[in-house]
């Protein structure tokens, strides 16, 4: 029973998969949207100086950092140790742009300076859509071989399974047998003796 019950639940984990995967490639490409719409919020916060552009930029940017802890809670689940870690540096990254953008609203990078800090904090939000299609792959990589240890693992226990079966069904013939013989002996010996008497030689000493 216990192998059934484990059989049944990893074909239902088989089957979810197809679905988390959408789910999580969904997640991802909301991560980098999310994250444009950080960027033009910022470059906008820094040429109007608009506190309702701050605010904005500032909601974006939580909600990209939601979404990759969404993201990274679903790989914890699922022992990806890879992604996990580049899931990371794409929320360091996160962190360096706003870092960036505070350094260049406190007022203390001078005007020789700005240019430079002002690419450097456009060139991370480049950075983090290059790696879009990295991404996706890992992700597309990682799915697979969850599928593939999925049937591996499901394969293993349908083995248990029909050897269990196997089993059983050598030992109900077994104790067919005995339990056939145990009741057949004696009746093929009545009839032997009943025989005998109708032959006059049975011997009441046996």
């Amino acid at each position: 029973v216990p192998v059934l019950v484990s059989s049944t639940l990893m074909g239902e984990r088989f089957l979810e998969l197809p679905e988390a995967f959408s789910e999580r490639s969904e997640l991802l490409n909301q991560f980098y949207e999310t994250v444009h719409t950080m960027d033009v919020q910022a470059q906008s916060y820094l040429y109007t100086r608009s506190g309702e552009s701050r605010t904005a930029f500032e909601e974006v940017w939580a909600e990209a950092r939601e979404q990759l802890r969404s993201l990274e809670r679903f790989f914890q689940d699922q022992d990806s140790e890879e992604l996990r870690w580049r899931i990371s540096l794409l929320d360091s990254m996160i962190l360096t742009y706003r870092e960036t953008l505070e350094r260049l609203e406190s007022g203390t990078v001078t005007q020789a300076q700005y240019g430079g800090v002002y690419d450097f904090m456009v060139s991370t939000a480049q950075n983090i859509d290059r790696t879009r299609n990295y991404y996706s792959r890992l992700l597309s990589d990682d799915m697979t071989r969850m599928v593939l240890e999925t049937k591996d693992q499901w394969r293993s226990l349908l083995i248990a399974s029909y050897s269990i079966l196997m089993a059983l069904l050598v030992i109900a013939v077994v104790f067919s047998t005995v339990t056939v013989r145990s009741i057949t002996a004696p009746l093929h010996k009545l009839v032997k003796n009943i025989q005998k008497i109708k032959q006059g030689q049975y011997d009441l000493k046996e």
